[in-house]
């Protein structure tokens, strides 16, 4: 094959000198084409976006009619036309078919053209990039500051509302702080007035402690003239000293009988004393009569009381003996007076035996006999 010389570069045009679009050849269109291919793989994320930001319509109008970059790229077109016509002149000297819809064989083509061709193909990529990650960056501003609008609106309006229920939850414990206080000062009102109600009390208590004490003074004292000064301090039988003490301030009869016969054998004399063992005996079984047999020694109130009366008999130089009897014991007529007539065994005792020195009854005991 021949070779043929290039053309000069003055037979180049310019590709930045302006043309009419009209002119642009098939190949050219193709390109616009594999452009508008282009927009439309990235269509569908725009038109997500849009979907999801109806509600923002009015703020996105003016970013979604940035897209229009076909304008721009069809002003590109003639200068593609004038290289692409270069490019047909380099291969039709080489033989090969023009731009009328036969393939073009381009290996022997011009590498300046090729090269430039690329280069701007390559810029109209780059800008359309830069151009739809501008709008994207754009749109996704405005979803930031929407979101960030509605989440200072939800903040405030949560800090609103809180504010609100901490105010009345706050009015509510200074209610409740005042009534507290309230409550507290009428408690301490009263526990004044019950402070005071004890210690009132008190005093009426230790009035009382000093009437209790005079009185267990005059008692003791009471005591002692009644029992004499050695039966009042038998502990053997002290709760029947305390029980005859407590009916004779009631005023029962036998429990009167038995202290009167008591005080009256502390004040006699000696001469009188046999006499007064045996009004004593009758006047203790009539306080505390006994009906039930028993061993001499069962009634701690009955031997206490015998021993204290022979005491004093002893002290005086009366040398009588006291003789107690029971229950179920055979009626020996020497020794008992039956109340009833006849009889032959005691039921009831009503007094005790006194005895001379010499064991001979003195006074025979009262009794009751079946």
């Amino acid at each position: 094959m021949a070779t043929t010389d290039s053309p000069p570069p003055s037979a180049i045009e310019d590709p930045s000198d302006a043309a009419n679009p009209s002119g642009a050849n098939p190949e050219v269109e193709g390109l616009l084409i594999a452009l508008g291919q282009f927009l439309f793989q990235h269509g569908p994320a725009l038109h997500r976006n849009a979907d999801e930001l109806e509600r923002f319509g009015a703020k996105l109008a003016p970013v979604w009619s940035q897209f229009a970059v076909i304008g721009p790229i069809s002003e590109l077109a003639p200068k593609l036309d004038r290289l692409q016509a270069s490019l047909d002149a380099v291969s039709k000297r080489d033989g090969a078919s023009d731009s009328t819809g036969n393939a073009a064989d381009h290996t022997n083509a011009d590498p300046y053209l090729f090269a430039l061709l690329e280069d701007l193909e390559s810029s109209l990529t780059k800008k359309l990039d830069h151009s739809l990650q501008t709008r994207l960056d754009a749109v996704v501003r405005i979803l930031e500051n929407q979101r960030s609008t509605v989440t200072s609106a939800t903040k405030s309006e949560f800090d609103s509302s809180t504010a609100m229920s901490l105010k009345a939850r706050v009015t509510e414990l200074q209610q409740d702080l005042l009534a507290a206080r309230q409550e507290t000062k009428t408690a301490r009102e009263e526990a004044s007035a019950v402070r005071q109600e004890a210690r009132d009390a008190r005093a009426d208590v230790e009035i009382l402690n000093q009437q209790v004490r005079r009185l267990t003074s005059e008692l003791g004292q009471w005591r002692q003239i009644a029992l004499g000064p050695e039966l009042s301090q038998e502990e053997s039988c002290r709760r029947h000293c305390d029980e005859l003490l407590t009916e004779a301030l009631k005023g029962e009869g036998g429990a009167l009988a038995l202290i009167g016969n008591l005080i009256t054998f502390q004040a006699a004399p000696a001469e009188r004393l046999p006499n007064l063992l045996k009004d004593v005996g009758e006047s203790y079984y009539g306080w505390r009569p006994r009906t039930q047999p028993g061993p001499l020694d069962d009634d701690p109130m009955e031997s206490a009381l015998i021993r204290v009366l022979l005491g004093r008999c002893e002290r005086s130089g009366v040398k009588n003996r006291i003789e107690p009897i029971r229950p179920n014991a055979r009626l020996n007529s020497d020794r008992h007076r039956s109340e009833g007539g006849g009889g032959t065994m005691v039921i009831e005792v009503r007094g005790w035996v006194v005895l001379r020195e010499n064991g001979q009854t003195l006074h025979r005991a009262n009794v009751l006999a079946r």
